[in-house]
């Protein structure tokens, strides 16, 4: 684990698909414990989550906690839906 990087801190990334075309990211925190990728929980949790928003403000992408189900949501807009 890189103390600067903080590699230690990821998600586990799952797409929907609607007709062959991404719709939503789920991402789920995950934290790297023992040399094993666990959900994180708590303050690293938050910490992950809210770094993730932060980047994802820069690039204009709307990212929202779902505080039941423990994930960010990215709904996918396609180039068609952006014009």
């Amino acid at each position: 684990m890189d103390p600067v990087e903080r590699n230690d801190r990821a998600f586990i990334y799952i797409v929907e698909m609607e007709n062959s075309t991404p719709r939503r990211l789920l991402l789920y925190p995950t934290l790297i414990r023992r040399c094993r990728a666990c959900l994180a929980t708590g303050l690293s949790e938050r910490i992950i989550v809210e770094k993730m928003k932060e980047l994802c403000t820069a690039f204009h992408t709307p990212a929202n906690w779902n505080e039941k189900q423990r994930r960010l949501e990215i709904e996918v807009r396609s180039q068609e839906m952006k014009q």
